[in-house]
């Protein structure tokens, strides 16, 4: 039982960090491009960061999606 429990920790450690690096990727992309953004956790962020009056992180929220993007790779 105990013998299990690392490798269940490492699959659900990978699973959360493939969703939050798709949302990362389809948040860059739809920028690039020019989508809207329909329930994407970095835009959620965003959005909550202009209603406490803190706009001005909104660069450095983007450059650290970049960052964490190109670091990936």
């Amino acid at each position: 039982m105990i013998k299990n429990r690392p490798s269940k920790i490492f699959i659900i450690s990978l699973v959360i960090w493939f969703a939050v690096f798709i949302q990362m990727i389809y948040y860059i992309v739809s920028r690039l491009v020019g989508w809207h953004v329909n329930l994407n956790f970095i835009e959620v962020c965003q959005s909550l960061l202009k209603l406490l009056g803190l706009s001005s992180i909104d660069f450095f929220l983007e450059a650290l999606v970049l960052y964490a993007i190109l670091l990936s790779f």
